[in-house]
């Protein structure tokens, strides 16, 4: 049981992971956009 909520949090991890690089190359791109046409 205890292996199981291990393997479920080191997923959830991966998960974060990448949803925050997901966010963070959005952000670089509106801030790229931004310095292009601004």
């Amino acid at each position: 049981m205890r292996r199981r909520i291990r393997f479920l949090m080191d997923r959830a991890v991966i998960v974060l992971g990448l949803f925050v690089m997901c966010l963070v190359v959005k952000a670089g791109m509106f801030g790229v956009a931004l310095l292009t046409w601004g």
